[in-house]
């Protein structure tokens, strides 16, 4: 007879949006030797009445011993056993103002706080920001980090001085590329950017004489490639929930210059160059700096390489399971 007992992963629509999974996806052989562990993924992605009544009923439905919301779909406690139930939260920037904002807080933040008996941070920036929101929700709260997978291991490469292949993943407002090419006018580079390019950011790169590479629906596999590959890796995004290529970057063996605000300074210890990102000379002066000086690349790489050890899978999952045994415990 099977003595594990049942963890229930709740994501969002599946193929729809991959970025949570793939979070969970280096912690779950760990899981797996100690749990038997189900993916539900809910049957509806936008918010409307149907599809969070609906999404709330279908994990009701396949609710197990450990149930864990792994983000976004927060709402989908309502139904759920209080004192069987986590909600991991990455970040609670909600989009919409007034009426609007108030509701979708009401929806994806307070009713559910109040609800869940645990709750996961993936950063202290984002236990802080949920906390002048819901600050009686201290005593549930704790601090679990992303992990970075075991797949992102250190490549020796040979920085290429006279024209650094410069990495950017993502392209929406807040990965900030708008800014990222005007700082790279004057300076030789190849950048290869990862995501669709509007056509506002195509005559952007095109006007400054931008060497670009665009790419956009790679496998895991090809992400990591053009991590191999790339000399520097740029990400002075505006805001983020946690900022996983910092540490991609980091484990891979490649400089990072991001921004040096919560939660990116968070994640990123004293090993990568720190922009303002809402400066285009920062950006500049940051790229240069690596560029220019060998003995600073070194560097960032050693303090990169020692910096990933705290995101190490096997260690986020080892705090996940205590939570989850501690749930089992009561």
């Amino acid at each position: 007879m099977n003595s594990k007992k049942h963890v229930n992963l709740i994501f969002r629509k599946k193929n729809v949006d991959y970025s949570i999974e793939k979070v969970f996806k280096p912690l779950r052989p760990i899981f797996n030797q100690h749990f038997v562990v189900d993916d539900c993924y809910v049957p509806y992605y936008k918010v409307s009445l149907w599809g969070v009544i609906s999404n709330i009923w279908f994990t009701f439905c396949k609710r197990k011993e450990i149930n864990h919301i792994t983000g976004v779909m927060h709402y989908c406690v309502l139904l759920l056993p209080k004192m069987n139930t986590i909600i991991t939260i990455h970040d609670i920037n909600l989009p919409g103002t007034g009426v609007k904002r108030r509701f979708l807080m009401w929806l994806f933040v307070h009713l559910p706080i109040k609800k869940a008996g645990y709750i996961t941070c993936i950063t202290e920036a984002t236990k802080r920001e949920l906390l002048k929101e819901c600050p009686q929700a201290l005593d549930k709260i704790s601090v679990i980090y992303n992990p970075v997978s075991p797949e992102f291991e250190y490549r020796v490469k040979k920085f290429n001085s006279e024209t650094p292949r410069i990495l950017h993943i993502g392209t929406r407002y807040n990965k900030n590329l708008e800014r990222v090419i005007l700082a790279l006018k004057d300076i030789k580079c190849h950048l290869m950017i990862i995501g669709y390019l509007s056509d506002s950011q195509l005559s952007l790169l095109k006007s400054n004489g931008i060497d670009f590479t665009n790419k956009f629906r790679l496998t895991d596999q090809e992400i990591l490639e053009e991590y191999v590959s790339c000399d520097i890796v740029s990400f002075p995004s505006l805001c983020e929930g946690f900022g996983m290529p910092i540490i991609e970057g980091q484990a891979t063996g490649r400089p990072v210059l991001t921004s040096n605000r919560a939660p990116m300074n968070e994640v990123s210890g004293d090993a990568v160059v720190y922009v303002d990102p809402e400066n285009v000379g920062s950006i500049h002066d940051g790229f240069l700096k690596i560029i220019n000086n060998e003995e600073l690349r070194t560097s960032l790489v050693k303090k990169g390489l020692d910096n990933v050890k705290r995101f190490d899978a096997a260690n986020i999952a080892e705090q996940y399971m205590a939570l989850y045994n501690r749930i089992l415990s009561v």
